[in-house]
């Protein structure tokens, strides 16, 4: 995870003014930016799942391409940050406190939505423990996919409100075709990927009714 506010601004052109607990962002960050600057189109109504302290994506995004932007979190304290990152650079995110899609009114729906989940297996996690961050932020538990099989659950309910949806992840750490047979339980299509040359992974889907 990288926590150095010039790098941020290099690569996502947003300023991040405040210490955070959490990094910035990682390699599936990298990925999940080169698709979103691909796939957005000015006046969407875009979704974030586990936006983080700095509001990485979706602040950065929005100063690229005006829409309607809705940031979610587990963390209160992330929220709070989020929001002073987001004024700091002058943009409009709506942000609110979510457990993945619990806070989201049902009849509420989005060309766009992304998550970039954590996907680190727990037997990898003293590692990362040493990095100091909060362990929701990478901990998947012991497939790395608990949280991924958790939003799928979720956006099951709901496949045509979520528009095209865009999970990015590390595939060194989890397989990609697990992320598909998740989402196909759920009801989606694969309908795209984006591999980096680095182990950030971008894959696309489409709810089959959409």
């Amino acid at each position: 995870m990288a926590r150095a506010a010039p790098l941020t601004r290099l690569l996502f052109g947003i300023r991040v003014p405040i210490a955070t607990e959490q990094g910035h962002w990682d390699f599936s960050t990298l990925a999940l930016f080169d698709e979103l600057r691909r796939r957005s189109k000015s006046g969407q109504r875009v979704l974030e799942i586990g936006t983080g302290e700095a509001g990485t994506l979706s602040i950065a995004l929005a100063r690229l391409v005006p829409g309607r932007y809705l940031a979610l979190d587990i963390a209160e304290e992330a929220l709070t940050s989020a929001r002073r990152v987001a004024e700091a650079n002058g943009v409009v995110v709506e942000f609110a406190h979510s457990d993945l899609l619990s806070s989201v009114p049902e009849d509420r729906s989005f060309d766009l939505t992304f998550f970039n989940p954590p996907y680190l297996p727990s037997t990898l996690s003293a590692q990362w423990q040493t990095l100091g961050e909060p362990s929701r932020v990478w901990n998947g538990g012991e497939d790395g996919l608990d949280v991924i099989r958790r939003f799928w659950t979720a956006a099951g309910r709901r496949p045509v409100s979520l528009g095209l949806v865009l999970i990015g992840f590390n595939r060194h750490t989890v397989a990609e075709a697990d992320v598909v047979a998740l989402a196909r339980e759920a009801g989606f299509t694969h309908v795209g990927s984006r591999k980096a040359i680095h182990p950030g992974t971008v894959l696309a889907f489409r709810g089959d009714s959409s």
